[in-house]
């Protein structure tokens, strides 16, 4: 402290407005750790490796333009077979496949949902997109 006085409109709010982030964080990570048991400390690696990547990666990103990607028109082939996937594809979501100790998304609470073009057996899926 400074030994600043507290400004009147600050008094008696909490000094985290957002709460205890460090909880929450710490909550996060034993989510997954208790959620994979005997595989549990890999969400640690998996956090540790996320955090070393948000370190390094952007530095070694290149931006091709001022906003760092360009805006094309796709082409209309590839504009057809992609809306005919999600046209006969769209109302059939499933669970994202997350390795054991993933931590980037809490997939062990509430689980990410995806319609993969890569799978080859959902209509118009696999290697002809």
């Amino acid at each position: 402290s400074l030994g600043l006085p507290t400004p009147d409109r600050h008094k008696d709010q909490p000094i985290q407005p957002l709460g205890d982030k460090n909880k929450f964080y710490s909550d996060y990570i034993q989510g997954c750790v208790d959620h994979y048991g005997n595989k549990g400390e890999r969400c640690i690696t998996s956090e540790v490796d996320r955090i070393a990547m948000n370190v390094r990666q952007p530095q070694s990103m290149r931006n091709y333009t001022k906003v760092g990607f360009t805006k094309i028109r796709a082409p209309d082939r590839m504009m057809k077979l992609l809306n005919e996937f999600w046209q006969a594809n769209k109302d059939d979501e499933r669970d994202e496949n997350w390795a054991a100790g993933n931590s980037y998304v809490n997939h062990w609470e509430k689980p990410s949902k995806m319609i993969s073009v890569e799978d080859a057996t959902r209509p118009g899926g696999g290697y002809v997109l």
